[in-house]
């Protein structure tokens, strides 16, 4: 007879994905051409490698050529120690906040810098995120008891 389990069980998914409050996707157009590429998460790989969260299969594009992070309300770029560098307005950076309307140059593909609108968030999900904020976490058996 499997074990009563005295206690609530939070979510089962990690809340580690959710986006921060102030969270604003960023677009980068491509120039010229319009390519657009979206970043919705915080924290996003480009390059050439086949596990960058944004692939760009140029050759003087590095297989880990920069970063995109969000955090305290700012987007920002942090080379990753690329060959022909990251430029932010035609400047070689090596770590920078952008702002709507610069202009990022990775090897020889240049994009225009777009935010987004900020991510609407239903009350539902803002109690869901602080009840799972409450709750202990499990225990260390309880996950070997469940698949026995």
């Amino acid at each position: 007879m499997p074990e009563a389990v005295d206690r609530l069980q939070g979510p089962h998914r990690p809340f580690a994905d959710v986006l921060p409050l102030d969270f604003v996707p960023l677009r980068l157009l491509l120039q010229p051409g319009g390519l657009r590429v979206e970043l919705t998460r915080p924290d996003m790989l480009v390059g050439r490698h086949s596990e960058a969260d944004i692939r760009l299969t140029v050759s003087d594009v590095s297989r880990r050529h920069c970063r995109f992070t969000f955090a305290d309300g700012n987007w920002k770029v942090t080379d990753l120690n690329s060959l022909n560098g990251v430029y932010l307005n035609e400047e070689r950076i090596h770590e920078a906040n952008v702002y709507d309307g610069d202009k990022v140059r990775l090897g020889c593909l240049t994009f225009l810098v777009q935010f987004g609108q900020p991510a609407r968030r239903g009350p539902q999900s803002e109690m869901l995120r602080r009840i799972a904020d409450m709750l202990p976490p499990p225990e260390d058996g309880f996950e070997k008891r469940k698949a026995s």
